[in-house]
């Protein structure tokens, strides 16, 4: 169905994916907009990487590029779990507890869910008119609440249902001390990450469902929330960037061997709460949280604009990013096929990264300064 072989900036409003950085109070949050930038940049390259690692042809060769998304892919896995962590750490301060309940709900229609329906009809209709799919409005309808329309879309549901819960969790955050949080959060990555990791390699274990659980990504929720309110010593921020380069070149390592186990493709190193990924999402946060953003980026105006208007437009670029991407995997334009092209993997990832970035957000800035544009462009 889907293929995936997955107006400048004059003031930064509120990213529904990640919500906005909150009223930054004494230089607070400075680094969410480095850490959107860097999440959603981290999404774009792991789809253009798909391109090349789902395959079936250029898996079953093993060829060099399939070989390069393997190594791109096991770099880019704290993408997603970036993304929760930004949106815990400014949706779960205490000072949001005392937010009437109908006003955050309120807010979230309108900046979340609006944008989502308006983009899931957009990709309804991208895959009749660029797949040829037939689809009636029945087949829409039952395609949006079984989540169906589009492979990316996984995630709105795993971010409405926490939104869903969030004023719960405000209340949690705001009257559990730390330690007590470090311990549920221990709970939680015994639960979702070790033991099914512990089940897949050896056959025992458990999977806990109690209601309480509401999701599989709570953990990176609460923990976002928890990390941005912890300090590591210089000595652990310096060792942070080798452990997570290590841990990716662990994990490329690792996929190259499983998949040459079997004739099946295996990606299940890319989980997103495998041990491994979780162990990079921490370090990735902890590290750009304390990375001196406003004195880096103070001395190139031309990147801080960059990073600000990549943060802006996450969502948007989020929800509409894919068909750009089919569009280039595709013979529409220019007869253009990203995994044909004569290049090498490591040039083509980053250059149609770059690319898809700008040209979504040559599209939605102007979208979003149109009457109604925000429901589409927030």
């Amino acid at each position: 169905m889907v293929q995936i072989s997955t107006q400048i900036v004059q003031r930064l409003r509120e990213s529904p994916v990640l919500e906005s950085k909150l009223s930054v109070q004494a230089g607070r949050f400075e680094y969410i907009d480095l850490m959107r930038a860097t999440a959603i940049t981290m999404v774009v390259a792991i789809h253009i990487a798909s391109t090349y690692f789902y395959n079936a042809e250029m898996a079953t060769a093993v060829t060099s590029n399939w070989k390069a998304s393997v190594w791109v892919m096991g770099f880019l896995r704290p993408a997603v779990p970036l993304f929760l962590m930004i949106s815990g750490t400014l949706l779960l301060q205490p000072s949001k507890a005392s937010e009437p309940i109908r006003r955050f709900f309120r807010k979230r229609i309108g900046r979340v869910l609006a944008p989502f329906v308006a983009w899931s009809a957009a990709f309804i209709g991208w895959r009749i008119f660029f797949f040829k799919e037939t689809l009636t409005l029945g087949n829409a309808i039952t395609a949006f609440f079984q989540d169906t329309v589009y492979v990316h879309f996984w995630f709105m549901y795993v971010l409405l249902a926490l939104y869903a819960v969030t004023p719960v969790l405000r209340r949690f955050t705001k009257n559990t001390a730390q330690t007590k949080l470090a311990c549920a959060l221990g709970l939680w990555f015994g639960l979702e990450s070790l033991m099914p990791l512990l089940h897949s390699w050896w056959g025992f274990g458990f999977k806990l469902t109690a209601p309480f659980l509401l999701t599989d990504y709570i953990g990176f929720f609460l923990g976002g929330y928890y990390l941005s309110r912890i300090k590591v010593s210089k000595k652990v921020r310096r060792i942070l960037p080798s452990i997570y380069v290590a841990v990716a070149i662990f994990t490329g390592a690792l996929t190259l061997h499983l998949n040459g186990l079997g004739d099946s493709l295996n990606d299940s190193m890319y989980s997103n709460l495998k041990p491994t990924t979780i162990l990079m999402a921490i370090c990735l946060y902890l590290w750009l949280k304390d990375v001196s953003y406003r004195a880096w980026t103070s001395r190139n105006a031309i990147l801080e604009r960059w990073i600000h208007l990549v943060s802006r437009f996450s969502f948007g670029i989020y929800l509409m990013h894919l068909m750009l991407v089919d569009l280039f995997q595709s013979t529409y334009f220019m007869g253009l096929q990203i995994n044909a092209l004569p290049l090498s993997a490591f040039l083509t990832i980053p250059l149609f990264t770059v690319i898809v970035l700008v040209l979504s957000i040559l599209i939605l800035a102007p979208l979003s300064r149109l009457p109604g544009g925000r429901f589409v462009s927030p």
